[in-house]
């Protein structure tokens, strides 16, 4: 008499799925594959521009140009990527909102009380 192999439930197979899509996704060409779609998409250039962007700041914040700049910032307006800056600057300007005027009146307030 034949055995026939044994009944996997609906939970049973959406466990596996689960478990291999994120081992799948996991993979480093299909992480590098995400990444390069993302900047390409998000911000219209590739991992390539990336690379000579980083290469021309010495990797290095835009801004302070003492901690590593991993943040890629750009006008939220145009798109344009203006340069790699630290978490610390990315946050600070973010925070400024890109005000111009806002940021020459806290330089100011510095130079005056510093």
């Amino acid at each position: 008499m034949p055995r026939w192999p044994k009944r996997v439930t609906a939970e049973e197979t959406r466990v596996r799925r689960n478990k291999y899509a994120r081992e799948y996704a996991q993979r480093p060409e299909k992480k590098l594959r995400r990444k390069a779609y993302h900047y390409q998409w998000r911000y219209g250039i590739t991992l390539e521009e990336l690379e000579q962007l980083k290469q021309k700041q010495k990797g290095l914040c835009a801004i302070c140009g003492e901690n590593p700049g991993d943040q890629l910032d750009h006008d939220h307006d145009t798109g344009k990527v203006r340069g790699l800056l630290c978490i610390i600057c990315n946050q600070a300007l973010g925070l400024f909102g890109d005000n111009l005027p806002g940021i020459m009146r806290v330089v100011a307030y510095l130079e005056k009380n510093g």
